[in-house]
């Protein structure tokens, strides 16, 4: 889920006219006058190995740029600390408020002002599993309660959502699946968590099975998981995670973003359903679709209700679930064909039995 942020008071004059920095391609607010060069440090608790991989920034004018290194569980931005607009419709890009968080805030969704914010991968290791998140924000601002200030610090990014109260947690899509929480520490800490230990994804594919039981017996749709941590629900979220291993089908050529489109399509369509019980024939075989993601406790598969009965002495069907022709080799629609041929039939019926 997405959120896009509209700012009705970005126009130029409205917190000064922005200037490209041309030396880190970053945006300058033309409100501060000349500032001190600091260390600013956030420490992402639970995590080790820490990189992060810049890509922009955004700084108050007339403060001093000195760029981002990545220590073991910590970033530093070495820059001045001035309050201004600018920094903080730079943090708020594209996102929303159940995008971001924010430490030490009150009911505050979203910094007005921050002294800097800047853009980038985040590489670490949590839990023993080493993750990539991208597209991750962070900014400085500054809190009080009336007798003490403190520099506080926000995070958010177009693939987190949970925000929406500041100060609570988000969750942000990462690399091969995991699902990464950040939660709030004190002014300058954040804790990190996976909250999918068993779904990080090392391969997913869609096939036709065969079914091994006896003639007579009833099958129908089932869920196999190799670790009791790993869901249903997970699995699906698993079939159409963005940053993971594309999906495999036989000898088909596919995008990744055409994999996701067939699988939303599959899986929510009419014809998608969970309750089944298809009787195996005598003196013919049964194949069933079936999705298998393999993880980091195991591989996991989903035996669906879309079958299809053949000869016992021909192969497997050739096209994608919702798509196989009567003939095992050809397909309703060109580019559906996982044998390695593309051929279509202008026949649209089919016996398989979903």
């Amino acid at each position: 889920m997405r959120f896009e942020f509209a700012c009705v008071t970005c126009a130029a004059g409205a917190f000064g006219a922005l200037a490209a920095n041309s030396t880190g391609g970053g945006f300058l607010g033309a409100e501060a006058t000349g500032g001190t060069m600091r260390s600013n440090d956030v420490y992402l608790d639970n995590a080790g190995s820490l990189s992060y991989s810049l890509a922009d920034h955004s700084i108050s004018s007339g403060q001093p740029w000195g760029g981002v290194t990545s220590n073991y569980n910590s970033i530093t931005v070495n820059a001045g600390r001035h309050g201004s607009g600018a920094p903080a419709q730079f943090f708020l890009r594209g996102l929303g408020p159940a995008n971001v968080m924010g430490n030490n805030v009150k009911s505050d969704q979203f910094p007005a002002d921050l002294n800097f914010a800047i853009k980038g991968d985040l590489t670490m290791n949590v839990d023993s599993i080493t993750v990539t998140c991208n597209d991750i924000f962070f900014g400085q601002g500054h809190t009080s309660n009336g007798w003490s200030s403190s520099n506080n610090w926000w995070m958010g990014g177009p693939n987190c959502v949970g925000g929406n109260s500041g100060s609570n947690p988000v969750t942000c899509a990462c690399s091969n699946g995991a699902l990464v929480k950040f939660e709030t520490g004190d002014v300058s800490r954040f804790s990190v968590s996976i909250t999918n230990r068993c779904g990080i994804i090392s391969s997913r594919s869609g096939s036709w099975t065969a079914v091994t039981a006896a003639p007579g017996q009833k099958v129908g749709y089932s869920f196999s998981s190799a670790s009791e941590e790993y869901t249903e629900s997970e699995f699906m979220a698993s079939l159409s995670a963005e940053f993971a291993a594309p999906l495999s089908f036989g000898d088909l050529g596919i995008s990744a973003e055409a994999s996701y489109s067939y699988v939303s399509q599959n899986t929510h369509s009419t014809s998608w359903s969970q309750t089944c019980e298809v009787t195996v024939p005598e003196g013919a075989r049964l194949w069933q679709w079936t999705y298998v993601v393999d993880t980091n406790c195991g591989s996991n598969s989903l035996h669906s209700c879309y079958f299809f009965t053949l000869p016992i002495d021909t192969g497997s069907p050739c096209c994608l679930a919702g798509y196989q022709s009567s003939v095992r080799t050809q397909c309703t629609e060109a580019g559906k064909n996982m044998c390695g041929e593309d051929t279509t039939s202008s026949l649209r019926g089919s016996n398989g039995i979903r």
